[in-house]
């Protein structure tokens, strides 16, 4: 990995980390069962659909617009770009660092479509936020553990990377899935987990990103 950041000398193997980690408690007997991750609610952890008003009851998409670095998030302005090609309503998830942005898009839409947004960012535990994942009809977010979940519940990720790339390993596992990225840069990957600020000062791996990429 980092040879891999640090000269874009690639020496990693083309699977999976999941799988990366079977092969290496192979010789202790353990093996996948084949059937992806997964991710179980206690009783408590579930809500019911009727928390979510009728306007995301039936049919909607989670966009999880949070992520642990700055270089692993779409700019807010971006994240608007993309949701006003979304034809389903959509559910914001995120944290509390995620309040102002998930505000600013939650006003964007609120004169011309009311009922497109609905904000739980910052509002709910991570279970929660997972239970509202695996009742999205599919699910757009980054580099995050929220995506991992997605993929947990098997649903279709569009999953969004700039400073970090999948071929780290770190894709989603198993599911189905449509990679969103900037390959026309040769400063990919700047790290392995995430930076602060983009290294170049340019950020074109977010900025450059066409949002009608997401529907391939």
């Amino acid at each position: 990995k980092w040879l891999y950041v640090s000269f874009k000398v690639n020496k990693l193997p083309k699977n999976h980390v999941v799988d990366r980690y079977f092969e290496a408690v192979k010789p202790l007997g353990v093996q996948s069962d084949g059937k992806g991750l997964e991710l179980y609610f206690s009783d408590n952890e579930q809500l019911n659909k009727d928390f979510l008003p009728l306007s995301h009851r039936n049919n909607f998409v989670a966009f999880v617009i949070g992520a642990s670095y700055y270089t692993k998030r779409l700019p807010t302005q971006k994240i608007i770009e993309f949701c006003e090609h979304i034809p389903l309503p959509i559910v914001l998830i995120g944290g509390k660092e995620d309040e102002k942005a998930a505000q600013e898009i939650e006003q964007y839409f609120a004169v011309k479509k009311p009922t497109f947004i609905l904000n739980y960012c910052a509002k709910l535990s991570l279970m929660q936020s997972a239970w509202i994942v695996s009742q999205a009809d599919y699910v757009y977010g980054h580099d995050t553990g929220l995506m991992h979940i997605a993929a947990a519940f098997k649903k279709k990720i569009y999953a969004i990377f700039g400073g970090t790339t999948p071929e780290l390993g770190l894709y989603p596992y198993e599911t189905p899935h449509l990679i969103i990225e900037n390959k026309e840069l040769s400063c990919r990957p700047c790290s392995r987990l995430g930076k602060k600020q983009c290294p170049k000062k340019h950020f074109k791996c977010m900025q450059e990103l066409n949002n009608m990429a997401l529907h391939q």
